[in-house]
């Protein structure tokens, strides 16, 4: 039998089946198959883009109500343990939580380690509320930790506790305003308190155990100081050689390399570019958002109270990547409060009206205060994006 001739092929398919391929092959089902094909790539379009409907406007508009993020909840969690266990002098728990917390490696959706939440519990404010540690919260807690240093001498997690405070203190002394108001006092107070935490953290060096946020506070140190260029990076590239994944120093650095600090324009993005780019693919594109997340994060470049875009229009920043970046980090945590916020916010100063609308229908009037200070700040945000003051907010029109 030759099978290439379809008389024969034909002839040894089972008669059942044949009278079923038939009927398949009539000019009606033929139609519906062709249209069932042609318009599910349409489909697939649609599902990737998304239409702001009527119903979705009337629930980004839902009245606006502050909340907590789950990275501040999580971190004020961790925050009331770490305290109660230094009130209690639990000193081999809080150095048996920092060790686990160094081999986990686990990070917040903002790309810091649990690690950082570990030690930021010892100095936290709250500058949303207004709630900062005062002159004799940091000395009652650098007594307790001196305690602490002085029954574990090799404990490392003890002494950068103790030279974070010393930091915080530092400071303290000059102030959170602009430099040209800080008093020759405070400089001098500033200097000596940080000189304390740099020669605190050298000790360290003896020990056999090391920890990656004693390159964090030294890269603090030396942007206040003003290290040279070479020695900086030196330390920056210790850093990341011991711990490549450990992203809160490339956020450190992207501070120091900004022009308000010892940067050049355009050096910083340059910078938070490559380094993503060394990843390369979705987690550099995650990477790099987080980057900018942490820039944004400083409150520095722009009033969130206005809807603009002065972050982009100042800096050489890659809107298109951000968006990838963030879309890609909440395809694995879609409820994320934070994400969704920052990517809101973002999305207005990228002027994408488009993905600031969706993000906030997912809000749907959650005010996430890490990101807007206020409900009178994301209104103003969210008026603009649903242009309630240029017509009709109901209408999705202006979206589609």
């Amino acid at each position: 039998m030759l099978l290439g001739s379809p008389h024969n092929l034909m002839s040894t398919i089972n008669p059942g089946i044949l009278s079923i391929f038939n009927r398949l092959c009539s000019t009606r089902n033929i139609q519906m198959i062709i249209l069932l094909i042609t318009s599910f790539p349409l489909t697939m379009v649609r599902a990737e883009s998304p239409k702001i409907t009527p119903v979705d406007v009337s629930r980004g508009l839902t009245k606006a109500v502050l909340v907590e993020n789950e990275v501040d909840t999580l971190d004020k969690a961790l925050r009331k343990q770490v305290v109660h266990m230094l009130d209690t002098k639990d000193f081999d728990g809080l150095d048996k939580m920092a060790k686990d917390l160094r081999g986990s490696r686990e990070q917040r959706v903002t790309g810091k380690w649990v690690l950082d939440s570990f030690y930021k519990a010892f100095i936290w404010d709250n500058p949303q509320n207004k709630e900062f540690l005062t002159e004799a919260e940091i000395v009652s807690s650098m007594n307790k930790v001196d305690e602490w240093v002085k029954g574990r001498p090799n404990s490392v997690t003890a002494r950068i506790v103790l030279a974070s405070l010393w930091f915080k203190y530092a400071w303290l002394a000059r102030g959170t305003g602009f430099a040209g108001g800080v008093s020759a006092e405070g400089w001098t107070q500033m200097k000596q308190r940080e000189g304390t935490a740099s020669n605190i953290l050298t000790g360290t060096r003896k020990l056999t155990e090391s920890c990656p946020r004693w390159w964090y506070l030294m890269l603090s140190i030396a942007k206040d100081e003003g290290w040279e260029k070479w020695r900086y990076d030196a330390l920056f590239n210790e850093c990341v050689a011991t711990y490549p994944d450990y992203k809160s120093a490339y956020f450190a650095r992207v501070l120091n390399l900004q022009p308000r600090w010892h940067g050049e324009a355009g050096e910083w993005e340059r910078f938070a570019a490559e380094s993503a780019d060394k990843l390369g693919g979705a987690n550099g594109d995650k990477f790099y958002a987080q980057l900018i997340w942490a820039v944004d994060a400083t409150h520095w470049y722009y009033t969130r109270e206005r809807y603009n875009g002065k972050l982009f229009a100042d800096f050489t920043i890659s809107y298109p990547r951000v968006k990838k970046g963030f879309e890609d980090m909440l395809k694995s945590r879609p409820d994320s409060i934070a994400l969704l916020s920052e990517f809101c916010h973002l999305s207005c100063a990228g002027g994408d009206r488009q993905r600031a609308a969706i993000s906030f229908v997912q809000l749907a009037g959650r005010v996430d205060t890490q990101v807007w200070n206020s409900e009178a700040a994301f209104n103003t945000c969210r008026d603009g994006v649903f242009m309630v003051n240029e017509g009709n907010p109901t209408s999705p029109k202006s979206f589609q």
